[in-house]
C-alpha cells in the first residue's frame, strides 16, 4: 500500500502552526483512499423455536445493520461480487426443559450445501440454561450473486434460538448475528 508523507496532508500546516501551538507532526501515514471494503453484518432479534427434531432450518437474519457489496434474499446473504469471504455467526441458545439433554448444530452453507467444518454443536443438560454456540473466520472463496446461508438443526425442541431484551445496565442480545467480510 502506497505512503504519504504526512505533510502532504497537512500541506498548508507549518512547523509550529497557530491553532494547536505545537510543533507539526512529522511522519509517514498509510495512503486507504484506494481501499474498498465488502461487507455486512445481519442479526435476528426474534426468538427462533425449533419445531421439529433433527430437521435442517435455515436461519433468517433479516436485520441488516450494513451490506457492502452484498444483499439478503430469502435468509442467505447474497454475495454479489466474485471473491474470498470470512465469516463469524454467534447464536444464542437456550434449552427450556429438563427432561433431556438437548444439542443443536449449526453450518454455514454456500448455495444450500453444506461447508465442511463449519459445523459447531453445543449440550445443554439443564433447563433454563443459555449458552453461546460460535464460528469464527471461516474462508470462503465464492463466485458472483452466491447465496450464503446459516443453518441448524437439533435433537429436541426444547432447544431455541434465543433474544434477550435490554434489561439495565445490559443492552438486548441478538439470538442470531452473522458478519461477513471480503478479504484482499
Amino acid at each position: 500500500m502506497p505512503n504519504k508523507f504526512i505533510n502532504e496532508l497537512n500541506y498548508d500546516k507549518k512547523p509550529y502552526d497557530s491553532f494547536d501551538k505545537g510543533p507539526a507532526k512529522i511522519g509517514y501515514v498509510n495512503d486507504l483512499s484506494n481501499v474498498v471494503t465488502t461487507g455486512g453484518s445481519f442479526y435476528n432479534s426474534n426468538t427462533i423455536t425449533t419445531a421439529a427434531i433433527n430437521t435442517k432450518y435455515v436461519v433468517p437474519t433479516p436485520t441488516t445493520v450494513y451490506a457492502e457489496g452484498m444483499g439478503y434474499a430469502s435468509n442467505t446473504i447474497v454475495l454479489v461480487e466474485p471473491g474470498t469471504y470470512s465469516f463469524d455467526f454467534t447464536i444464542q441458545v437456550f434449552k427450556n426443559n429438563i427432561t433431556t439433554e438437548g444439542s443443536l448444530s449449526a453450518w454455514l452453507e454456500v448455495d444450500s450445501v453444506a461447508q465442511d467444518y463449519t459445523c459447531n454443536t453445543i449440550s445443554l443438560a439443564i433447563s433454563n440454561q443459555i449458552a453461546v454456540l460460535t464460528l469464527h473466520s471461516h474462508i470462503v472463496t465464492t463466485a458472483a450473486n452466491t447465496r450464503v446461508g446459516l443453518a441448524y438443526a437439533a435433537n429436541s425442541t426444547d432447544m431455541q434460538l434465543r433474544t434477550s431484551a435490554a434489561s439495565s445496565p445490559y443492552p438486548a442480545i441478538a439470538a442470531v448475528t452473522l458478519e461477513v467480510d471480503r478479504i484482499r
